[in-house]
């Protein structure tokens, strides 16, 4: 057994008494290896579809037109024999041609003009009194050209446009002069319609109006209730439509109930 000198071991004695630690070494752990770096997930882009062509409308089919008249059979609807194009011209012309067949103020009223005075007939020319309107468009021409977007001119000189409308010192003049019919024989039964005759120039046909009369003894309440769905006679009035340069204009109208008493009645069946 070894001696240790004992000034070796005071001084081991008091460095423990001084605090000192003495550390035991354990063998160094082996450092953990860097996570390997999680790799970035693959984006594979999308391939862009191609853009999709875009198809080239349908042409609007065009309405074939009767060339003949589909043995004079009645139609319940002028959609029979006109193309869409023509039926929206024949119901203008319902309404613009009423200031031509009628009484003044209905060309007052439908144009939004107003008369100048309240005194009936302002201005008198060739024996005929006038209205003096006023108002957008009330003069001669300006309401001519309004009316040519549906007319001929032939149409316009047929109703006797220039002496209905008449210019007085600037200032526009409506004939105060109706136009007599049978208006009230008008019964509430639907018109038809009859084609005579149709091709690229032209369509004509017929409007059949219906039309009752009071019988002897009849009440008018009764005559009222029986006109809703019965008829004593029809009447023709004949229509034309032309094929122009600018566009299909209405060249001949007639309207039930303000000239139907210049055409042929016929009875019912």
């Amino acid at each position: 057994m070894k001696r240790y000198p004992a000034a070796l071991c005071a001084a081991a004695l008091a460095a423990l008494l001084a605090g000192c630690t003495i550390t035991i070494g354990q063998p160094a752990a082996s450092p953990a290896p860097d996570p390997a770096p999680t790799p970035a997930p693959s984006v594979t882009a999308a391939p862009t579809p191609a853009a999709a062509a875009t198809p080239e409308p349908e042409p609007e089919p065009t309405a074939a037109l009767p060339t003949a008249a589909p043995d004079g059979e009645e139609a319940a609807s002028l959609d029979a024999f006109l193309t869409p194009e023509q039926i929206d011209l024949y119901d203008r012309a319902e309404t613009a041609s009423r200031p031509l067949n009628g009484d003044p103020y209905t060309a007052i009223y439908q144009n939004g003009w107003s008369p100048a005075t309240d005194s009936g007939s302002d201005a008198e020319k060739d024996g005929y009194g006038y209205i003096l309107v006023t108002g957008e468009g009330a003069t001669v021409e300006d309401y001519r050209q309004k009316l040519l977007e549906v007319f001929t001119q032939d149409y316009l000189d047929a109703r006797n446009f220039s002496q209905r409308f008449v210019m007085f010192d600037g200032q526009l003049g409506v004939m105060n002069v109706g136009v007599g019919g049978n208006g009230a024989e008008m019964t509430d039964v639907p018109d038809t319609y009859r084609l005579v005759s149709a091709d690229e120039t032209a369509v004509e046909f017929v409007r059949i109006a219906h039309f009752a009369v009071i019988r002897e003894g009849e009440s008018a309440d009764d005559f009222m209730v029986r006109r809703q769905d019965h008829y004593d006679y029809t009447v023709e009035l004949p229509i034309r439509l032309v094929n122009t340069a600018d566009g299909w204009r209405v060249d001949e109208f007639n309207l039930p109930g303000y000239d139907g008493w210049r055409y042929e009645k016929h009875p019912a069946g």
